[in-house]
């Protein structure tokens, strides 16, 4: 056994511009009640598999849902970011499921897959602002100092 899915929720935001204009809203209260099922809280998530759209719109509005994410940890208690349309492109039906194979697997191997193809940052996220730290090359993920179990989102 590699992972255990902890809890899950679902909703839909009614209309919408489409799927690159995210409800910022929507995506917060899902992500609540996913963490609400687990009973995790979410300064425990070290690790959150995002879509990375790497539209002008959507990757703000996402990063911005940052912190309520993370627990608001300060930038040096940052979670990593995962972004798996850029590690493995555009899966259209299957980015969910790609995306919790790729955070099995990182469970599974104790290491935060790297994101060798960032190149420069969205001008319209500040990064400073948000508690995260691009994993360009990758790397151990590692428990922290009171033996804490791994968790993503």
């Amino acid at each position: 056994m590699l992972a255990v899915v902890r809890g899950s929720a679902v909703n839909q935001d009614g209309a919408s511009n489409g799927l690159t204009a995210p409800n910022g809203l929507a995506q917060e209260a899902v992500i609540r009640a996913a963490l609400a099922d687990a009973g995790v809280a979410p300064s425990e998530v070290t690790y959150i598999e995002a879509h990375g759209t790497g539209t002008p719109l959507g990757d703000p509005s996402r990063s911005r849902r940052w912190p309520m994410c993370t627990g608001g940890k300060e930038p040096r208690q940052s979670a990593f970011p995962g972004l798996r349309k850029a590690n493995i492109g555009h899966t259209e039906a299957a980015a969910g499921i790609a995306g919790l194979i790729k955070v099995v697997l990182a469970l599974g191997h104790h290491h935060i897959p790297g994101q060798p193809h960032f190149r420069e940052l969205n001008p319209q996220i500040a990064l400073e602002t948000i508690p995260a730290t691009i994993p360009v090359a990758g790397g151990d993920w590692k428990r922290g100092p009171s033996g804490a179990r791994l968790l993503a989102g």
